[in-house]
C-alpha cells in the first residue's frame, strides 16, 4: 500500500502543470485567497504542504491536522501588507477524536482610506473624497487520520470582497492528502486549493472573476542534529521542506524552507521562492527578491513566530503569529 500511495502522490505532483492549464489562465479574481497567514510558514517561504505539526497547515493542506495531538489550540496572525493594507487571521482547532480534528478560521485584509479621483471636464483629475477596500474569509476544516500512512481532509470557505459600496462573494473548497512513509522523518503531501464558484458580483453584468485555484505538492524531512542520549535535555533539530506550487494564471513555483531549533525555546528559519524575478525592477531591494526569514519562541504552551518576506522592489511584508495550546 505504501508504494501505491507514493506512486499516486508522485503522479499528482507531476501532473500539477497539466491540471492548471486552461482557458482561464491569468484571469482569476478573489486574490485574497492567495494570501496565507502564518509567520512560521511564511518564514519558510510557504513550503508547508507536507507539514503536520502546526495548526496553520490547514491553509496549505487541509489533510495535515489528522491525528494532531493538541486537544485545543488557537492561532492568531497579524500582517503588515503593502500600501497601507493590513490583515490577519484567527484559527481555532479542536480534537474531535483520536483520529480526527476540526478547525474553524477567519481572515481579513483591509486598506486605509484610498484617495478617489474622477476625470475633470477640462482634462486632468479631480479629488472626490476617499474609499476603502476590504476582504473577508470564513471557513472550516476537517482532517482525518486514516491510518499510520495516510491523512485525508477538506476545507470549505466563504469569501467576500468589498470595494467602496460594491461587493462580490464566492465559496471555495480545498482537498488534500498527507502520506507518512516508513521513514518517520519524511512527510509527503498534495493539495488542491480554492475550487469554487462565485455567488455575487461587483456589477449588474455579473462578470465572473474566476477562482485562483492552486495546485501544490511537497515533501519535508526533519532530523536531529546530534545523537540522542538519556542525559540530554535538548537535542537541536533541522527541518527542510520543499514545495511545488502552481496558481491559476502563474508559472510553476518552487519553494524551499528550512527551520533550525537551536535551543529548546528558540528557532531560526529561512526560505526562498523561485518566482523572485516577478518582483525585480532594477531597484535597490531586488537582490532580496524571494527571500524570507524569521524566528520562533516557544515556552510551555505558548508560541510566538515572526516572519519577514521580501518582494523585491515592492517591499517587505511582516507577520507575527501567536499560538496557545490548552
Amino acid at each position: 500500500m505504501t508504494k501505491n500511495l507514493i506512486l499516486i502522490l508522485g503522479l499528482m505532483i507531476l501532473a500539477l502543470p497539466l491540471m492548471a492549464i486552461g482557458d482561464d489562465a491569468g484571469t482569476s479574481g478573489f486574490s485574497s485567497l492567495k494570501i496565507i497567514y502564518s509567520a512560521r510558514a511564511n518564514a519558510m517561504a510557504g513550503a508547508f504542504t507536507s507539514r503536520d505539526d502546526d495548526i496553520d497547515v490547514i491553509f496549505f493542506n487541509p489533510a495535515n491536522l489528522g491525528g494532531y495531538e493538541a486537544n485545543r489550540e488557537v492561532s492568531s496572525t497579524f500582517m503588515s501588507y503593502f500600501d497601507g493594507y493590513n490583515g490577519g487571521s484567527v484559527v481555532y482547532q479542536y480534537k474531535r477524536s483520536e483520529k480526527s480534528n476540526v478547525a474553524v478560521f477567519g481572515q481579513f485584509l483591509a486598506s486605509d482610506e484610498i484617495k478617489r479621483t474622477i476625470s475633470g471636464e477640462n482634462g486632468g483629475y479631480l479629488d472626490a473624497g476617499t474609499y476603502d477596500n476590504s476582504d473577508f474569509i470564513a471557513g472550516a476544516n476537517y482532517s482525518y487520520y486514516f491510518n499510520e500512512q495516510l491523512n485525508v481532509g477538506f476545507s470549505g470557505k466563504y469569501i467576500q470582497e468589498t470595494i467602496d459600496d460594491k461587493s462580490a462573494s464566492a465559496i471555495a473548497f480545498d482537498l488534500g492528502i498527507l502520506h507518512r512513509p516508513v521513514n518517520e522523518k519524511i512527510r509527503v503531501g498534495a493539495a488542491i486549493r480554492n475550487i469554487g464558484a462565485q455567488l455575487s458580483y461587483f456589477t449588474d453584468s455579473e462578470y465572473n472573476e474566476g477562482m485562483p485555484i492552486v495546485y501544490a505538492g511537497g515533501i519535508s524531512y526533519k532530523t536531529d542534529l546530534k545523537t540522542r542520549d538519556n542525559e540530554a535535555d535538548f537535542i537541536p533539530s533541522m527541518l527542510v521542506s520543499l514545495d511545488l506550487s502552481l496558481a491559476q494564471g502563474s508559472d510553476l513555483t518552487g519553494l524551499i524552507g528550512t527551520e533550525f531549533q537551536v535551543h529548546e525555546q528558540f528557532l531560526v528559519r529561512v526560505g526562498y521562492k523561485t518566482n523572485a524575478g516577478d518582483y525585480k525592477n532594477g531597484g535597490d531591494n531586488e537582490i532580496f527578491s524571494g527571500l524570507s526569514t524569521g524566528v520562533g519562541f516557544v515556552r510551555n504552551n505558548l508560541r510566538v513566530d515572526y516572519a519577514l518576506n521580501s518582494y523585491g522592489d515592492l517591499g517587505f511584508i511582516n507577520q507575527v503569529t501567536l499560538k496557545y495550546q490548552f
